[in-house]
């Protein structure tokens, strides 16, 4: 057989990373300098997948007087990446290298071979051939071959930065300091996208290529005046200042299409311009801040803070927000009458805090403003309305209540308890209007305004604990844990949606459930008479058997009756209801240490359980179509006849574990989203192995350095879950697809000080 069959082999490498820095400090008795250089090189796993990196940065602080300190910080970095399509959001495209291999059916190979000798067809250049599919008529992706688009298209992407931040500190009647600071930073990308006019997207239009480019310039103005001051075990201090913060994005795009010179990706190589855009964007926000700490002799401790912020982003009426906290916090074991327990219970604090701060980052950047866009009606250019004016919307509000109890325990368990409650309010939402405001959409006759009216909880506890196992001189052992326990709930919707919610996908926002609540078509089991799926019936919607009033009949096409139930075998018709949430019961990490002499070997495992997730590759695979397709070996155990003693009246005709039939005219039935594809989403990584060997400073010594270190470490050792092959850490939502794993890394590192 060919031994060309398996297309991730063509698409995967082993990548590598190398990663150099140096850096150097120099000071004297009134001034300091640091500086660093580094360089990254990366080899993606994926063909025609790189990322190389060159920073630098230089820090200068000079002390001319006791009550003078300045400095500045500059620091660049340029960036080169070449990228293939591998996320989420193009799970299911034909460039997305990960869905092209794993549904290529493993009967079609990468080249073409002679279909006489098996042998492989070269060509004028002793290279082998790619085969589209047209040489010996593959019926699957027809006219596409990702090894091959790969290597001839081109997502290159360049980006520049460039830092720099002065500040000076003014000491004045002793207690008081002035700090004023500015940074600014300046950004440019440029991506580059080119598809070859031979093979794949770009075929059709005899190639075509593109340029974005942005262009980003902030800057941040900053005055803090502190005050501090000790009266006897009274210790306070006080901060007063003022910020302001400025950004813009400028945007251009340019668009070009049929090539002149075959494989030149530049724009002055195409002959038609098909597109062109470009605009900019501006965002202000100016803050007022305040905060007050006071403590008595280190027992005692109380802050409060205040800021007022305003945000270009809202209507002037409408700008500002003020946000405030309070937080308090005892150390236990300073009190007297603890004293006995001292032995036992080195350090102990109570702690609480209530706090809000604002989000303006969920609308646009003119968000209370009436927008127009520019189009073609009947040849002629016309405004069409976008947004509606909204000047009433405002600051979103995070208000986070938190308490803890922290400690040290036989001075060897430090562990810390922490319950949290926070909830955002006014969360920004499109409220439908009547069309007389004026539609909002080109392709549709909606008309929104958008409003401040969601609410959101997340509350829950957090669990942090490390202990010494040993302790001794040359051996020390420790273990660390930390775990969460997180709830959320939807407080408030708008008035049009509180009664029958909002369906989005997989999820349904509901007051009193969570954001990733799944709301999915109920799924039974396999008809083990037919091998097709059963579903529960809606019979809110459809009625069966006598006429209801407000109800339409149930198509008798797609009811089955077992008994005295009802099923279905089309979801169109079937019942969606809750079915368990993305997120889980418990997730966390625990860490191991472990140092003898001059090693030193440590391990992080971070981990999830409960909780479900949809993989929508799996589900995929699964699936059977007219169109030839890779397939899961799960369906080897498929429905496959009326199982020996089987009757229409057995108690056991529906199997719930069961697969059904193999049928590509009932596969959109059989295989659709339902809760028959949620997954057990708990899992078990093993984030990073390191082991360290520090060289004694004896030795360091005559060979004339300060230290030497070396280090190996894997990363992401391994993932374990309940499905091979899925990646449950991919999307906190629940969905899995084809996109980007976590790349397995093992490395090397030698660290050397001067």
């Amino acid at each position: 057989g060919y031994d060309d069959l398996d297309w991730s082999k063509y698409i995967e490498r082993n990548g590598y990373r190398q990663d150099y820095s140096v850096s150097g400090d120099a000071a004297t008795e009134k001034s300091s300098m640091f500086f660093s250089a580094g360089f990254l090189d990366e080899k993606g796993y994926v063909i025609s997948s790189d990322f190389r990196r060159f920073t630098g940065r230089a820090n200068i602080s000079v002390t001319p007087k006791k009550w003078l300190k300045a400095g500045f910080t500059l620091a660049g970095s340029h960036q080169i990446s070449n990228n293939t399509t591998g996320d989420a959001g193009s799970a299911t495209t034909y460039v997305n290298p990960f869905y092209y291999a794993r549904n290529m059916s493993p009967i079609y190979p990468v080249f073409v071979h002679d279909p006489a000798t098996g042998e492989y067809v070269y060509d004028e250049n002793g290279k082998k051939i790619y085969d589209r599919g047209s040489s010996y008529a593959r019926p699957q992706n027809l006219d596409r071959h990702i090894v091959w688009e790969l290597e001839k298209n081109m997502d290159r992407t360049f980006r520049n930065t460039l830092q720099g931040q002065a500040f000076t500190d003014i000491t004045f009647l002793k207690d008081f300091k002035l700090s004023i600071k500015g940074d600014i930073s300046l950004r440019n990308s440029e991506n580059q996208d080119y598809d070859n006019a031979e093979i794949g997207d770009g075929a059709g239009n005899n190639g075509r290529t593109s340029r974005t480019f942005y262009r980003y310039k902030n800057y941040t103005f900053q005055q803090m005046l502190t005050w501090s001051k000790e009266f006897g075990k009274h210790n306070v201090d006080v901060l007063a200042g003022h910020e302001n913060y400025s950004w813009n994005r400028a945007y251009t795009f340019v668009y070009k299409t049929n090539e002149t010179f075959e494989g030149v990706p530049e724009l002055v190589n195409f002959t038609n311009l098909t597109s062109i855009d470009g605009y900019q964007d501006n965002y202000r926000l100016e803050s007022y801040l305040s905060r007050a700490r006071y403590n008595y002799d280190r027992k005692y401790f109380v802050e409060a803070s205040f800021r007022r912020d305003g945000s270009s982003r809202f209507y002037p009426d409408n700008r500002w927000g003020n946000f405030w906290s309070l937080g308090g916090s005892w150390s236990v074991m300073k009190e007297d009458f603890m004293a006995p327990l001292r032995d036992k219970i080195q350090s102990l604090k109570l702690r609480a805090s209530y706090g809000e701060v604002g989000n303006d980052a969920g609308v646009d950047y003119y968000a209370y403003m009436a927008l127009y866009t520019l189009n073609q009606n009947a040849n002629r250019i016309a405004a069409y309305k976008v947004q509606n004016e909204a000047k009433n919307i405002k600051w979103e509000t995070t208000s986070s209540f938190g308490v803890a109890v922290e400690g040290t325990f036989f001075d060897r368990l430090n562990a810390t308890v922490e319950y949290f409650d926070k909830r955002s309010k006014d969360l920004l939402f499109d409220v439908n209007l009547p069309l007389s405001a004026g539609a909002t959409s080109t392709s549709s006759a909606v008309a929104t305004i958008t409003q401040n009216i969601g609410s959101v909880s997340n509350r829950g506890v957090e669990l942090q604990f490390d202990y010494d196992v040993l302790r001794k001189k040359d051996l020390r052992w420790n273990v660390g844990l930390n775990a969460t326990f997180l709830k959320n709930k939807i407080v408030k919707l708008p008035e049009q949606n509180r009664e029958s919610g909002i369906i989005s996908g997989t999820k349904k926002y509901l007051e009193g459930h969570g954001i990733y609540d799944f709301w999915l078509y109920q799924y039974v089991g396999v008809d083990q008479m037919t091998g097709r799926c059963l579903y529960k019936p809606n019979l809110e919607t459809y009625y069966i058997g006598d006429p209801v009033e407000g109800k339409t009949a149930f198509p008798s096409q797609w009811l089955v009756q077992i008994g005295d139930k009802y099923y279905t075998t089309n979801t169109t018709y079937s019942e969606r209801n809750w079915s368990g949430s993305a997120i889980p019961d418990v997730y966390g990490s625990f860490t191991t240490s472990l140092s003898y002499k001059n090693f030193d070997l440590s391990a992080i495992f971070t981990y999830s359980i409960g909780g479900k997730t949809i993989d929508y590759s799996y589900q995929s695979l699964m699936s059977v179509t007219a169109s030839p397709h890779a397939l899961h070996t799960d369906l080897l155990g498929s429905w496959n006849g009326v199982p020996s003693g089987m009757t229409e009246s057995s108690p056991n005709r529906i199997n719930p574990d069961g697969l059904p039939v193999i049928n590509y005219e009932l596969s959109t039935y059989n295989n659709a989203t339902s809760s028959r594809f949620l997954q057990d989403a708990s899992y078990l990584v093993i984030k990073n192995i390191s082991l360290n060997y520090t060289l004694p400073s004896t030795v360091a010594n005559k060979l004339d350095i300060s230290a030497l270190s070396l280090n190996l470490s894997v990363e992401n050792l391994a993932t374990i879950t309940s499905l091979k092959g899925m990646n449950p850490q991919q999307s906190f939502a629940g969905t899995n697809d084809n996109a980007f794993v976590t790349a397995r890394v093992f490395s090397v590192g030698l660290n050397v000080k001067l």
